[in-house]
């Protein structure tokens, strides 16, 4: 049998790796809405972005913790908004909120930017 070294955790790749996730489901979140697709598949694409969002939260420095739990509040909020009959809400509306909530993730916490906020204990 083969020995194997302990996988080493490095959190900084990890976070890069949630970054990406996270924009990559933001993004399928935004064509989702542009295409017009069901609402249980958008509903799912917004679960996985609150869950990227909440590893990523995990993975950084206290001071840096509020933007990011106002994000996950407002993907909930769209999340229990879908949850609801479509005719007490706008699709549309949907977009709008989502750019306006992904802005300041994708401009304030780049992994770049982060490398020294990043908590150096695994979480």
């Amino acid at each position: 049998p083969i020995d194997y070294p302990a996988k080493v955790y490095d959190p900084k790749a990890d976070y890069k790796y949630r970054f990406s996730l996270f924009h990559v489901w933001e993004k399928e979140f935004l064509a989702g809405i542009d295409d017009q697709i069901n609402e249980k598949r958008l509903r799912y694409l917004v679960e996985n972005i609150i869950l990227q969002l909440q590893e990523i939260d995990k993975l950084v420095v206290e001071e840096k913790r509020p933007g990011l739990e106002k994000s996950i509040a407002g993907f909930k909020e769209i999340g229990q908004t879908l949850a609801g009959p479509s005719q007490l809400y706008n699709i549309n509306d949907f977009r709008n909120k989502t750019v306006q909530l992904s802005k300041p993730i994708l401009l304030n916490y780049l992994p770049k930017k982060m490398e020294d906020s990043i908590k150096i204990q695994k979480p």
